[in-house]
């Protein structure tokens, strides 16, 4: 009692409490959610309507109709609840305009649909009332009719009562009593028409009876044989069959058969669908089972925005009727920039509104370059992660896997395999962070000098083990734990240590070098191997340091005059603390030619140990090591043996041959003095960086390898080639019209200078004059006119005063008069006209032209013998001197590795049959034998380079025999290249007596294909007659690359081509082009 009391007090206290008033926005997402759910709920009761319209096409379906009537009417009392709850938020206005346009034409069917399905509810119901029970069925089977599951029917009170509102049951009564009293008038009219048709419908119905049994009982006869146990039951329902026969028309018209029995094909056919039904049900059924789907909302992340899009789709697109729904649910699941681009289209008419949303949306955040960024960006900007947090290295790796998946189908994801963001990648991991440099162990257990290269090669200071400073200024010196002295515990020396690392130093030593010598020597020299250490080479210790950096290393420099470049090992390259551009270079020694990995190191300098004089070196290629060894570094020991190199002195150092230095460094190679040798005896050179000593010498303790008394030999020949300008070399020689877009251009200024040199250059008496270069013709000079007469009146003055000045000045003058400098020269302008006297006479000015310059023209060759009449004799070509001009065939030339025939005025080809093996070596030099740089032979010898590319392709070897049909490929080719002799072109672009040429113009053709891209160059002239003519030109062509390329792609490359070839024209032909 005591607890409903309490109960009841509070019940009252929250009653008086007052409600929290919600928000505009909030009331503004309520009705939305609203209006949605109403929308909702409509969908549901057209599918109801649909259901309950195909059912009512058979009557059986009684019981269905009524229980899915039941629900619909539940369901449209929710829906009007929903309605109400609508009017209830909506201003008047809008609420009563809401329900004019959207509700009421929405319920009006749905009030129609329900007074029809009970009407035929109705019908139905009576025409089952109107047939009597069959007492011969009663009796005969113990069946009812009664029994059967469709007479079990559900009054319609019992339908209505279940509404939820007690106005929606008032209406349904008042619906059903329509409904009968409009159907009573009908209902007696079809009685009356029914006793009329009674016994005419008694007879059909009889006879059709007699005719299923007989029916019945043929097809039961004919299985007799192989029904056993039902023979019996099959005559006896036949005996009752006929006994019922017998009995008269009255008792036949009780049993309640349809007028028009169905087939058997009409059963099977309604037994499939009512399974296609139950199948239907038991999926949705199965669906129904399965969790709820969530729609993430989607903010702006591009990672998260195909996951949404997807989710969207099966969720709601693929389900809602109109446009207009998937609009409102596309705007409900956004938020932030992205509903503001939803809600841009919200005017537009709904089908183009959503379209243009899901546009925007997919232009704006479904980019594949968007998406590829936004994994990028990510990946870059990932927090490091720390070696104890497995969940965020887990995390990592899974965002990791994404992006590989994502590299899949999104190309722009190959960004992320750039070294520099891999590098960016990979530093997140927490490789080499589980512990600190001073308790490492596996430092500790190195020796000595190891331990200290570690941290040199680190750029580590010696007091703090940190980066950025040197010891000497450390402030934060750590303290030995086994010394207490001020320095890291890892660089701790015990004496005992100490001298056992010396002897095992020596020791290594002395085994390096018997190794060293065996590898270096036949990886990077060549000679013979072994231990040999009598001869000494110029190597001296310098001192070499980075122009960026104060840093300085000690280390040996071999003077190698057989270098063409200069080198140093990568562990100087980590001493110096510096890291160069990664390249690859063609490493050529004494029979040797490979390609290997390099670091282009630049702005380094070199000095010798006794000055300060850096010299500046060359571009320097990193390489593993030199190949020399320890034992060619000379020694003071080894001078002092020799009395006449008293005065030679050599440092000795503590370090490795770090640095090759070549003859591309010639101040560091260049002699001051050199002390010859005596006898057998080395010489001596001085150098900048010091003394070098080369030759022979004879040491007391010279080990001796294990073959023997071998002596080692070194013959170092070193050269590079960068591999990448090989390759721009090739594609280059490949494609001329790239060298067009390499030189350097010239600025308006200098086009201008030229055009105003150009038109008023002259020649006076074997001199070129020029007028001044002003930068505008048409400038408007001062009117200087007071300024001329004060100097003239000045000069005046002067001469008066200074009568020798005076004479002097006229005769300067009258030289320049008579002299004709003060005379403008008048310009001549040069006609041309084609024909033979007109080549004549260009012949004859041209020569005069050079000969004025000091040049003289000769080997002259032409197509004319006129004009090859008129040169002198000693003028011409070799093999035109003893031609008798007027009898002798013109020989055949070379222009620019072409052959060109004279007497004919054509190119031609002559081809001399090779015999090179049949392997990838072999055809490439055929090929490659082919001069053909205008494209004449592109259609011939593109088919090889295909061949070449597939050999290519299959990884083939250079010196493998081909012996597949590849093989007959390649023979019947060289038989037909002995045919090019007869093939020539025309080497004049125009016609004989084409006369002048009053237009031009260039026409490029281009098109490509799975095997390669090529591009055709025309000319079109115009004479001033109106007559045209086509001339070939140019051809360029290739193969396609061996990566798989779309063709659209190789049609874009091959237009880039034509563009090229077309400036290149324009810039070659001295032709007007329009």
């Amino acid at each position: 009692m005591a607890d409903d009391d309490s109960a009841d007090l509070t019940a009252e206290k929250s009653s008086h409490k007052r409600a929290p008033k919600p928000t505009e926005k909030a009331m503004e997402e309520k009705l939305h959610r609203l209006i949605g759910a109403r929308r909702g709920k409509l969908g549901h009761l057209t599918n109801k309507m649909k259901e309950v319209e195909i059912h009512k096409q058979d009557e059986s379906n009684l019981d269905q109709v009524h229980c899915i009537l039941y629900d619909f009417l539940k369901m449209y009392g929710e829906f009007n609840d929903l309605n109400e709850e609508v009017i209830a938020i909506l201003p008047e206005e809008e609420a009563s305009a809401d329900q004019r346009n959207w509700f009421e034409p929405k319920s009006a069917p749905i009030k129609d649909f329900v007074l029809s399905t009970k009407n035929w509810i109705a019908r139905v119901q009576e025409r089952f009332k109107e047939r009597p029970p069959n007492d011969d069925e009663e009796e005969d089977d113990g069946i009812q009719p009664d029994d059967s599951a469709s007479r079990v029917l559900v009054p319609s009170s019992v339908v209505v009562s279940t509404t939820s509102s007690a106005r929606r049951k008032a209406e349904a009564e008042r619906a059903v009593l329509l409904a009968r009293a409009a159907s009573l008038k009908e209902k007696q009219a079809l009685e009356l028409e029914e006793a009329r048709l009674k016994a005419k419908k008694e007879q059909l119905e009889l006879d059709t009876a007699i005719a299923e049994s007989d029916a019945k009982i043929k097809v039961l006869e004919e299985y007799e044989g192989t029904q056993d146990g039902m023979n019996d039951y099959y005559k006896s329902r036949g005996s009752k069959t006929s006994k019922t026969g017998s009995r008269g028309a009255s008792k036949v018209s009780r049993k309640p058969v349809l007028p028009h029995p169905r087939s058997e094909r009409d059963s099977y056919e309604v037994i499939k669908h009512q399974n296609r039904i139950t199948e239907m049900l038991v999926t949705q059924q199965n669906l129904s089972y399965l969790p709820k789907r969530d729609i993430p909302v989607f903010q702006g992340d591009p990672l998260t925005y195909r996951s949404f899009i997807r989710a969207f789709d099966h969720a709601i697109d693929s389900k809602a009727e109109n446009s207009r729904d998937k609009l409102y649910y596309l705007e409900q699941f956004t938020s932030g920039e992205p509903q503001q681009l939803v809600r841009s289209c919200e005017h537009m008419a709904p089908d183009k509104g959503y379209q243009e949303a899901r546009t925007l949306l997919q232009r704006h955040y479904g980019d594949e370059l968007k998406v590829a960024n936004a994994y990028i960006e990510k990946a870059l900007k990932w927090t490091p992660i720390k070696s104890e947090d497995g969940k965020a290295l887990n995390a990592y790796a899974l965002f990791l896997i994404g992006c590989r998946n994502t590299m899949e189908d999104i190309e722009f994801m190959d960004e992320m395999d750039n070294p520099t963001n891999m590098r960016v990648v990979i530093s997140k991991l927490p490789y080499k962070k589980d512990h600190t440099l001073e308790v490492c162990r596996n430092i500790g257990e190195q020796q000595a000098k190891d331990r200290i290269e570690f941290l040199k090669t680190r750029g580590l200071c010696f007091g703090c083990l940190t980066q950025g400073h040197l010891s000497k200024d450390c402030r934060k010196r750590m303290t030995c734990q086994e010394c207490s002295q001020r320095h890291p515990s890892i660089l701790h020396v015990n004496k005992e240590d100490s001298v056992q690392s010396k002897k095992s130093e020596d020791h290594y030593t002395e085994e390096k070098s018997i190794s060293s010598a065996l590898v270096s020597l036949e990886q990077e020299t060549c000679g013979r191997t072994g231990a040999g250490d009598e001869c000494i080479l110029a190597i001296v210790p310098v001192r070499i340091k980075s122009k960026k950096s104060e840093k300085t290393v000690e280390t040996y420099a071999f003077m190698d005059p057989g270098s063409s470049a200069t080198f140093c090992t990568e562990a100087l390259m980590r001493q110096l603390n510096i890291r160069g551009r990664k390249t690859e270079i063609l490493l050529r020694t004494m029979g040797q030619e490979k390609p290997v990995h390099s670091y282009i190191l630049p702005d380094l300098e070199v000095c010798g140990l006794e000055t300060r004089d850096y010299i500046d070196l060359p571009k320097v290629f990193t390489h593993r090591d030199i190949p020399v060894k320890k034992e060619n570094i000379p020694w003071q020991e080894d001078v002092k043996r020799w009395p006449y190199l008293k005065e030679v002195q050599i440092p000795r150092l503590e370090a490795e041959i770090g640095l090759l230095i070549g003859t591309n460094a010639p101040r560091a190679m260049e002699p001051w003095r050199v002390i010859n040798s005596e006898g057998d005896g080395p010489y001596a050179v001085k150098t900048t960086l010091g003394w070098v000593v080369n030759g022979p010498v004879k040491r007391e303790d010279g080990s001796k390898s294990a073959d023997g008394d071998r002596s080692s030999y070194t013959a170092n020949r070193i050269s590079i080639a960068n591999i990448e300008e090989l390759l721009i070399q090739q594609y280059n020689t490949d494609f001329p019209e790239r060298s067009c877009e390499d030189r350097t251009e010239m600025s308006q200024e200098d086009h201008q200078f030229m055009r105003s040199v150009s038109k008023s250059a002259e020649l006076v008496d074997g001199h070129y004059c020029i007028g001044l270069p002003l930068r505008s013709e048409t400038a408007n000079m001062p009117n200087n006119r007071c300024m001329a007469e004060q100097r003239a009146v000045g000069l005046k003055r002067k001469l008066s005063k200074n009568p020798d000045l005076h004479e002097d000045y006229k005769d300067f003058m009258t030289g320049i008069i008579e002299k004709g400098y003060a005379v403008k020269v008048p310009k001549e302008q040069l006609s041309r006209e084609d024909g033979q006297d007109h080549a004549v006479a260009l012949a004859r000015d041209l020569r005069a032209l050079c000969s004025s310059g000091g040049f003289c023209l000769t080997k002259w060759v032409s197509n004319s013998r006129v004009v090859l009449s008129s040169i002198p004799e000693e003028e011409r070509a070799t093999e035109v001197k003893d031609l008798d001009l007027s009898h002798n065939q013109l020989p055949m030339e070379r222009a620019l590795g072409i052959q060109w025939c004279t007497e004919s005025d054509t190119f031609q080809f002559k081809m001399q049959p090779q015999d090179k093996p049949v392997t990838r070596r072999g055809i490439l030099s055929v090929v490659s034998s082919i001069y053909d740089p205008l494209g004449f032979l592109a259609p011939f010898v593109l088919p090889v380079k295909l061949l070449l590319r597939d050999l290519c392709r299959e990884k083939r070897g250079w010196d493998e025999e081909i012996r597949d049909g590849r093989a007959q490929i390649w023979r019947k080719w060289l038989a037909d290249l002995e045919q090019l002799s007869s093939f020539h072109v025309e080497r004049s672009i125009k016609l004989t007596g084409f006369g002048p040429t009053k237009t031009a113009q260039l026409h490029h053709f281009s098109d490509a294909s799975e095997n390669g891209y090529s591009t055709v160059t025309y000319i079109l002239l115009t004479n001033t007659q109106g007559k045209k003519h086509v001339s070939f030109l140019m051809v360029k062509s290739r193969v396609a690359p061996l990566k798989q390329v779309t063709i659209p792609r190789m049609e874009l490359t091959a237009a880039v081509v034509t563009v090229k070839v077309d400036k290149m024209m324009k810039q070659e032909l001295q032709v007007p082009l329009e």
